[in-house]
This record gives structure tokens, C-alpha cells and sequence, in this order.
């Protein structure tokens, strides 16, 4: 069995920047909803923490507009904003590491279930949102570099 331990990065705050769900007059619920990764737009914003504050803010981007490549039943786009700390005793040149593969995690598990939420007010079933993960080969290169 599992056990969670204490993350070393901590979610202070976090509130929903932009929201929009709308739903797709195209859409087909008689053919297969096929929206994958490739028709959503991701993107994060990681900013070093402010001098004295060890407050790292991060911006999540998540965005689909309505297109015929998909049958998706609703174009959507939000944006939340979160501030997240590092334990002390966490390897300072580790800290943006964690900062930018696992602060971007928590921010889209927030964000798929806010958006999931929207579209369950609305006259389709609502998108679970594909899983992703943040560390990637670009997140590896510039860590390999770091360590040189």
C-alpha cells in the first residue's frame, strides 16, 4: 500500500484568472468525441520568486477552440494562477526543477476539474481533460545543463 509523504512544494494560494466554456453547435453526439492532447493548447508561466518573498508564482493556460478536425463538444480556456513555496531544507538548485514539473501538475489537475465543472452545466457530457506531464525533454536538457 502506498503512503504519502510531505511534498517539499507547497500550494499557498491559487484563484481561476480567466474562464470560458462554450459549447459546440457542430458538435455530433452520435460519432465519438475524439479531442486528444494534440487539439489543446497548454502552457505555463514559472517565474522565480520575488527577492525575500519564496512565493513562485505560476500561470496555467489551458485552451481549445472548436475546430471540424474535432468532434469535440465544447471549446474552452482558462487560466490559474497559483503561488507555491519550496521547504527550506529543499536543495535550492533543485527548487525550480520541482517548481516547473510538479507546481504546473497541480495547477492542471485544478484547472481539468474546474473546466470539467463548467461543462457539466452544459447540454453534452463534460471532457475529462487527456493526463500530461510537465518534465519534459526540454525540462531534462536544461536540468542536465544545470548540473554541468
Amino acid at each position: 500500500m502506498l503512503k504519502p509523504e510531505s511534498s517539499p512544494l507547497l500550494l499557498n494560494d491559487y484563484f481561476v484568472q480567466r474562464l470560458s466554456c462554450e459549447p459546440n453547435p457542430g458538435f455530433n453526439p452520435k460519432k465519438p468525441m475524439d479531442l486528444t492532447l494534440e487539439g489543446i493548447s497548454v502552457s505555463a508561466d514559472v517565474k522565480e520568486p520575488e527577492k525575500g518573498s519564496g512565493s513562485w508564482p505560476v500561470c496555467l493556460k489551458v485552451f481549445h477552440q472548436i475546430s471540424e478536425k474535432f468532434n469535440s463538444p465544447y471549446s474552452f480556456h482558462a487560466e490559474v494562477m497559483g503561488y507555491f513555496s519550496v521547504s527550506a531544507d529543499y536543495s535550492k538548485d533543485r527548487a525550480p526543477w520541482l517548481v516547473k514539473t510538479n507546481a504546473t501538475s497541480v495547477l492542471y489537475s485544478i484547472t481539468r476539474e474546474i473546466l470539467r465543472t463548467a461543462m457539466s452545466a452544459g447540454p453534452w457530457r463534460p471532457i475529462i481533460l487527456p493526463t500530461v506531464t510537465f518534465y519534459t525533454k526540454d525540462l531534462k536538457a536544461e536540468i542536465a545543463a544545470r548540473r554541468q
